[in-house]
């Protein structure tokens, strides 16, 4: 598909989607990069093009759509320059593969198209769709999981990846990208995973360093959680998303936007979503409205016993300056009042029968929904048009302790084969991949 060509890539069901497993390999940045761009030219060609489709449809021109990649690129270029090496790999193993963009062969700013997606979609007018995350963190106990809500058409754009180090302090790690990303939601061989969710400031911007890139570099880098948040920390960014990150004994939800970071613990002192708190050192999920206003320094988002929870709208105090919701529509505070309210019942549930710390699966089978719920699961509205279908494309729950990240196509309900919370484990016919790390 051209990028001069109206989009037309047909609905597929999410969980109908069958993904590639790309085996990513080389020496330098620039070999590795490389050898992605031969295993998938096609799809690395077809998700520019796609891309470039949905910027048009949110009304952004072409020139604009190459000068916010190429400006992103740049700001990659001072924070990381070994990333633009592998994406100058990536456009040309791709493009000595065939690949094309409106008739020409593959250059880097095509490719920044995808890989600094989000920063370009800071110029749309078209609403972004919303994912759900949960984290349980506990020493030698912490899990993570996440439901990706993208556009619908794009169900097939995403890979299955386990990547190799090249040189140091280079670590391997896998997960799953979108065509032409170096990396996206995983975990790597020390143990560290990320996740991700985006969210919205009315200073938003394009032009920063790609908030895809910092997961990238956590996934390639980082050793421990707090490495992992420095990384963050270091990257000018102008567009705003919360990264959870998770190690074998915490997780941390950093909230970004173009004003700085603020960090989400589930130790800190916060109150439930009602205002009440519901014990001393057990605080619960509260959705941004803070009775006592702005303040600094990390601030919890925690049930009881260490879970956090984040969907689509800033939470820390001192991100409120500007923050918006995704769109007019957006169900961010309906999906987090959701889980908080789930997320207590299984606390009291198993706090009072003794019960062990929750598996992922058990979080998992938290974000089951259907009609009538908070859209934690979501599903095409086939009427809708292009740019305003969504639908959860992958289900991922990370278990740093065991080196483990599980993915399946398609959303918690088709995991667990019920809408219903609570399932015990997954379905029999559920398609699922696990990958482990070390």
């Amino acid at each position: 598909m051209d990028a001069s060509q109206p989009f037309t890539e047909p609905l597929t069901p999410p969980g109908d989607v069958e993904p590639a497993t790309l085996m990513i390999t080389g020496d330098t940045p620039r070999d590795r990069g490389y050898a992605r761009g031969q295993a998938a030219a096609g799809d690395i060609a077809r998700a520019a093009a796609g891309y470039s489709a949905l910027f048009t449809a949110g009304q952004i021109p072409p020139q604009s759509q190459r000068d916010a990649a190429e400006a992103s690129l740049t700001a990659l270029e001072a924070w990381d320059p070994r990333q633009v090496e592998e994406l100058l790999g990536v456009a040309a193993g791709a493009a000595a593969a065939g690949a094309t963009f409106d008739g020409q062969p593959l250059e880097l700013w095509h490719v920044g198209l995808v890989a600094a997606r989000t920063e370009i979609l800071t110029l749309a007018v078209e609403p972004a769709p919303e994912c759900s995350t949960i984290a349980y963190a506990a020493p030698g106990r912490t899990v993570g999981v996440q439901t990706w809500d993208w556009h619908a058409e794009f169900a097939g754009y995403w890979h299955y990846q386990q990547v190799s180090p090249c040189g140091e302090p280079g670590l391997s790690h896998a997960g799953f990208a979108e065509y032409g990303m170096l990396g996206k939601i995983g975990l790597n061989s020390a143990g560290v995973g990320v996740m991700l969710n985006i969210l919205k400031n009315r200073d938003d911007a394009a032009g920063g360093v790609p908030v895809h890139a910092l997961l990238a570099g956590v996934l390639d880098r980082a050793r421990s959680v707090e490495e992992a948040l420095d990384i963050i920390d270091s990257a000018h960014t102008t567009s705003s998303s919360v990264i959870t990150v998770v190690g074998c004994d915490d997780a941390v939800m950093v909230e970004i936007s173009p004003h700085g970071t603020s960090r989400l613990r589930h130790d800190s002192d916060v109150v439930a979503l009602d205002g009440e708190p519901i014990g001393p050192r057990t605080p619960a999920p509260n959705s941004g409205r803070f009775p006592h206003g702005p303040g600094g320094g990390d601030r919890g988002i925690a049930a009881s016993g260490g879970f956090l929870i984040h969907t689509n709208h800033f939470i820390a105090p001192d991100q409120q300056d500007g923050a918006l919701p995704l769109s007019a529509t957006s169900r961010s505070e309906e999906r987090i009042s959701l889980l908080d309210e789930r997320l207590r019942g299984f606390a009291v549930t198993t706090s009072a029968a003794g019960g062990p710390h929750p598996g992922a699966d058990d979080l998992l089978a938290l974000m089951c929904t259907g009609d009538g719920d908070a859209p934690v699961c979501t599903s095409a509205d086939a009427h809708a048009p292009f740019g305003r279908r969504t639908a959860t494309l992958v289900t991922v729950a990370i278990d740093p302790n065991v080196g483990t990240i599980r993915m399946s196509p398609g959303s918690p309900r088709e995991l667990f084969g019920t809408d219903a919370p609570g399932a015990s484990g997954p379905a029999q016919t559920a398609r699922r991949e696990t990958f482990e790390v070390r």
